[in-house]
């Protein structure tokens, strides 16, 4: 699709823009790019063109409007990947500079947490994000990769926030939650240097449910997306790209400046999310699962708890469940 077409049109959300605002486009041309994107599109000879609906996909053009250094940025949009994550890993190896992005409007093998399967059918927000410390100087030692994450999981709950007016929740230690229902995972995945101890690369994946659409999966009563599918907004592409460029600003904004006082703040911004503190949680690790109150979160972003004994224990990992 014609991108600055896109762009200009859904700016407007659905008002009218003369065909003397659409720069460097004949008529023709402007017809054939809007019909070849599958948006709904009216044309008046007096008013010009809009957009009546259009879809959740991607517009690079859209894109770079809302990112706040779009030259910073080495962007891969594709329509279908197994897996973002998987896809970057293969681009560092031939040399994808930091901040590289890989943008998917499906995955066929998304991966979530414990390699579980996260199911990401077309219309959602696939995206994963190279960092590359070792390149860069930045020495980001095992413990903190925590940090990452949850500067992740905050950049996300932020983004929808500010660009929905919802209100988004943390559920430790990395999923972001919308009226009782999961919309978003995150899986950081790193590579540590032998030789320096740091990471030479760590790449944040983030899979958000931008529309609702779990009938017969089995998940309908845990997770949900941002949008109901029968009530999507009509300018549903500059939402979506406008979500993403929002969560990549933040998080880039966090990775930048890490430090004391940066921690101190998303530390703040986190557990003002955190909607499990003062909870009765079922805790899940790898061999064992048992009853807990979650009692506080440490500065390393470990989770306190008072286990079923009544003795204070601190997480590291592992996966908590609310009680219902």
């Amino acid at each position: 699709m014609s991108e600055s077409v896109i762009s200009v049109l859904e700016e407007k959300n659905g008002s009218f823009v003369p065909e003397k605002m659409l720069i460097g486009f004949s008529e023709a041309g402007i017809e054939r790019e809007l019909s070849r994107s599958g948006f709904e599109w009216e044309h008046n000879g007096e008013k010009g063109y809009r957009i009546v609906k259009s879809l959740p996909v991607y517009c690079e053009g859209l894109l770079k409007k809302y990112l706040d250094s779009p030259g910073k940025y080495k962007v891969y949009l594709m329509q279908s990947v197994d897996s973002t994550n998987n896809f970057m890993k293969t681009e560092f190896k031939a040399g994808a500079p930091e901040f590289s992005v890989a943008l998917a409007e499906q995955q066929t093998a998304g991966r979530g947490r414990m390699n579980r399967k996260f199911i990401s059918p077309l219309g959602g927000i696939y995206m994963s994000v190279l960092f590359t410390p070792e390149r860069s100087k930045k020495i980001i030692k095992p413990a903190e990769l925590v940090n990452i994450t949850a500067a992740a999981a905050v950049s996300v709950a932020k983004t929808i926030e500010a660009t929905t007016g919802l209100k988004a929740g943390i559920k430790w230690v990395n999923d972001i939650f919308l009226n009782g229902k999961k919309v978003c995972g995150i899986l950081t995945e790193g590579s540590i240097s032998p030789d320096q101890g740091g990471y030479d690369y760590i790449i944040v994946g983030i899979g958000v449910d931008l529309i609702s659409g779990f009938d017969g999966t089995g998940l309908e009563t845990i997770a949900g997306g941002i949008f109901e599918k029968n009530h999507l907004p009509k300018d549903i592409c500059r939402v979506k790209n406008k979500l993403t460029a929002g969560i990549l600003n933040n998080l880039v904004f966090y990775y930048e400046h890490f430090g004391e006082e940066t921690e101190k703040i998303l530390k703040e911004e986190y557990i003002s999310r955190l909607f499990i503190m003062g909870q009765k949680v079922t805790v899940v690790r790898t061999d064992l699962t048992y009853e807990a109150e979650v009692i506080g979160l440490e500065d390393d972003f470990s989770l306190s708890i008072l286990n079923e004994n009544g003795n204070r224990e601190t997480l590291h990992s592992g996966e908590v469940r609310l009680k219902i």
